[in-house]
C-alpha cells in the first residue's frame, strides 16, 4: 500500500465526474493489453499513468482548463508522469 501526500493548497477537484468508459471507449487507454482488451492492470489501485491518459482525464474532468492549467511545466505526451519523490510503502503498525 502507498499513501499519496498532497501539498496543502495544491488539490484541484474535478468539476465533472470522469467515467471509466465513454462513447470513445475506455478513458484510460493504458489499461488495455495488446489485444485491445482490459488487462489486469485495471485491478491495481495505484498504477503508472501516461501523459496522454492524464491529459485526457483532466480534459474530461475540468470544463475551463485555460484558467487553471498548466500548473507545472509541460512534458511530452509519450513520457510517463513522474513523481517528484520516491514512493514510500505504507507500514501497518
Amino acid at each position: 500500500m502507498y499513501l499519496a501526500l498532497i501539498e496543502a493548497g495544491s488539490f484541484l477537484p474535478f468539476e465533472l465526474s470522469v467515467p471509466f468508459r465513454n462513447v470513445d471507449g475506455i478513458v484510460e487507454q493504458g489499461l488495455l493489453n495488446e489485444a485491445g482488451k482490459i488487462s489486469g492492470r485495471a485491478q491495481s489501485a495505484v498504477r503508472p499513468l501516461s501523459n496522454t491518459d492524464f491529459n485526457r482525464i483532466v480534459s474530461l474532468g475540468l470544463t475551463n482548463q485555460l484558467e487553471t492549467l498548466p500548473r507545472i511545466g509541460a512534458q511530452a505526451d509519450d513520457e510517463p508522469h513522474r513523481l517528484f519523490e520516491e514512493r514510500t510503502p505504507f507500514i501497518f503498525e
